[in-house]
Formats: structure tokens, C-alpha cells, sequence
């Protein structure tokens, strides 16, 4: 039932040129400012999960240090001969623990005299006790009674 007078009732109106022109345009603007936010939204997503995959990456490494009760650290260490076995022990300066063993080089197992480049060279004469360059055998070894 209706009532008597005047009231208003939303129908359909046509548009004039003008006012299909507005809506146009404004319709182009709202699907513009859609793919925007889509975009926005994507690169969020993308930052977000970069940051939960550093924050995992995190998480596993101190879960590891808590469980181990052990950091990896740089640590001040030594190469050290070992001439018995003719090998190089890497030790920890701090505590001295072998870290590593690996064999010698030759260039190694040769420098062990540690010799200074003057005293690998043979003397240019042989260095004698008395000036006339005789040997008097005062310091020689003997062994029953014979000098050697």
C-alpha cells in the first residue's frame, strides 16, 4: 500500500553525455588504483616473506648454538711440526687442542735444520787450532786409545 504525496524511489535514470563521461574516467581511476594496491600488495608479500625467511634462517642457527651449547668463532691458530711422525699438527692457541693433522711437505721436512742462508754455505777453508794449518788432534774423539 502506498501512501498519498510525494516520495522518492531509487530507478534507473539515464546518463547524460556529460555526467557517462564522469563515470568513465572515474571507473578507469578505481581499476588504475586496483592494480596499485595489487602491486603494493605483491612487493609487501615478497618483502614479508624474504624477512620470515631471514628471521627462520636466524632461528635455526641460535636453535643449533642452544641445543650444541657452542659457537663457531675465528680462533687464533698454529701449524706445528711434529717430527716423530713427520706431520703438521694445526693447534688452537687458546687452548692448545689439536684441530688438525696433515703430513709434511717435503719443503718442511728439509727446513727443519732451520739454518740461515750463511750457515748452509760450506766455509771456504777448513778452520784449524794452530796457525800453520796442521792439525794436532787435540780435540778429536778417541775410542780405545785411536783417534778417529
Amino acid at each position: 500500500m502506498e501512501e498519498s504525496g510525494i516520495f522518492k524511489r531509487n530507478l534507473a535514470v539515464k546518463l547524460t553525455a556529460a555526467e557517462f563521461a564522469e563515470k568513465a574516467t572515474e571507473l578507469a581511476n578505481v581499476y588504475e588504483e586496483i592494480e596499485d594496491t595489487e602491486r603494493a600488495a605483491k612487493a609487501a608479500a615478497a618483502g614479508f616473506k624474504d624477512e620470515i625467511g631471514g628471521l627462520r634462517t636466524r632461528a635455526k642457527t641460535l636453535r643449533s648454538i642452544v641445543k650444541d651449547k657452542v659457537i663457531y668463532r675465528d680462533v687464533e691458530c698454529k701449524w706445528v711440526p711434529d717430527w716423530a711422525s713427520k706431520s703438521m699438527i694445526l693447534r688452537r692457541l687458546d687452548t692448545q687442542e689439536a684441530v688438525d693433522v696433515r703430513a709434511m711437505t717435503a719443503e718442511e721436512l728439509q727446513g727443519s735444520f732451520d739454518l740461515s742462508p750463511e750457515d748452509r754455505r760450506l766455509p771456504d777453508t777448513r778452520e784449524t787450532d794452530q796457525e800453520d794449518g796442521e792439525d794436532d788432534g787435540e780435540g778429536d774423539i778417541e775410542t780405545d786409545g785411536e783417534p778417529v
